[in-house]
């Protein structure tokens, strides 16, 4: 039966790795920047787009929701990453392109 796990060269790994470093980082510190951009666009009085995020903020667990969903995404990548490091690492800049989108839209809408 064939292995579905991808066999790298050391080098390749070591690179991986610091890519997967600077993803979980990134993805954490854009997170945490949506949130406080949110709290404050929804103190000025516009809303959240997010229907299901909008019924926390609502509820006030926000701060759950807001860590729960970033964490199950970074345990997502952590589980690809195992099976495909380069997959991983290019999905995860594909996301941190969208996140980075989302952030600097949340930014023009709250200036």
């Amino acid at each position: 039966m064939k292995s579905t796990y991808v066999i790298l060269s050391e080098q390749k790994v070591e690179a991986y790795k610091k890519r997967a470093i600077l993803f979980s980082s990134t993805f954490l510190g854009l997170n945490l920047l949506d949130f406080v951009e949110t709290k404050i666009a929804l103190a000025n009085g516009l809303s959240e787009l997010n229907p299901i995020a909008n019924i926390f903020f609502l509820i006030g667990i926000a701060e759950f929701f807001e860590a729960a969903t970033t964490l199950i995404v970074i345990l997502c990548f952590y589980l690809l990453y195992k099976i495909d490091p380069k997959l991983a690492c290019n999905l995860s800049f594909a996301l941190l392109i969208f996140l980075s989108g989302i952030v600097i839209w949340n930014l023009i809408q709250i200036i």
